[in-house]
């Protein structure tokens, strides 16, 4: 039987945004049990947005979305949910009163430490993973990143079919 006709046999190595999505929910869902394990009350979707609003205090929206390369429609989302959480609390800002300020609570300052260092231990953890593999996952996941930013698959498509 061909490729065709089996799709188990198909080339994995033409399959690499399943082998990402597969790896990003196996880790997700590791996590979880990490962040239940730890105490973490929190989605994995938003750690990145609570562990920015730990890092920048008051900050807009806008800031977020921004700083965390996403585009602002997610941002809005994040932060909706760690306000439904009450990891948050929202303000109009007093220079511009067309924005909100967003700061977090008590509550989410809590949170948000022990989210530090259950990422400062995941580092540990994955740089154990990355030795185990041989290989520097994030680096070379970013230079595959930046290769199709500089040359898209269309253009790499173009060029050699």
């Amino acid at each position: 039987m061909n490729s065709k006709n089996n799709p188990a046999r198909l080339n994995r190595k033409a399959y690499l945004g399943k082998l990402a999505l597969d790896l990003v929910h196996l880790s997700s869902e590791q996590v979880l049990a990490v962040y239940a394990e730890r105490g973490l009350l929190i989605p994995v979707e938003v750690s990145s947005t609570l562990s920015y609003l730990n890092q920048h205090e008051n900050s807009a929206l806008s800031n977020i979305g921004a700083a965390l390369e996403i585009p602002h429609q997610l941002a809005a989302q994040r932060v909706a949910k760690l306000l439904q959480l009450g990891l948050l609390k929202k303000r109009p800002d007093q220079q511009d009163g067309r924005r909100s300020v967003l700061e977090l609570s008590k509550f989410g300052k809590e949170q948000a430490d022990i989210l530090m260092q259950c990422m400062e231990d995941m580092a540990v953890i994955y740089d154990q993973i990355y030795q185990e593999i041989e290989c520097d996952l994030p680096a070379k996941l970013q230079s595959a990143i930046d290769a199709l930013k500089n040359k898209n698959l269309l253009t790499r498509f173009t060029e050699n079919f």
